[in-house]
């Protein structure tokens, strides 16, 4: 979470724009961005922007960004195994 500051939090900067995806909330006062590629520890980077929200709104906001980014991942692993699976098995029987 960082105060608006152009240029320390242009996500253009911080991310990789082939894979860049920003979102404003509703009412302006914050942005996420995100390039969705896991960093050298593995976690995926999430910028939020502050532009005037209130602790409560902060709490909240960073909340939803956690959650969707978690079920994002869990998406992403049951769509792997089934694949890691089938190329096991045809592997074995190929």
């Amino acid at each position: 979470m960082l105060a608006e500051d152009a240029p320390r939090t242009a996500p253009e900067r911080l991310f990789d724009c082939a894979s860049l995806a920003v979102a404003e909330n509703s009412n302006g006062l914050a942005a996420c961005a995100t390039d969705f590629q896991p960093g050298p520890f593995g976690f995926v980077r999430i910028l939020v922007i502050d532009r005037g929200m209130d602790a409560e709104q902060t709490g909240a906001l960073v909340q939803r960004v956690i959650e969707v980014e978690t079920y994002r991942t869990l998406g992403a692993a049951r769509r792997a195994t089934p694949r890691a699976v089938d190329r096991c098995l045809q592997a074995a029987t190929g």
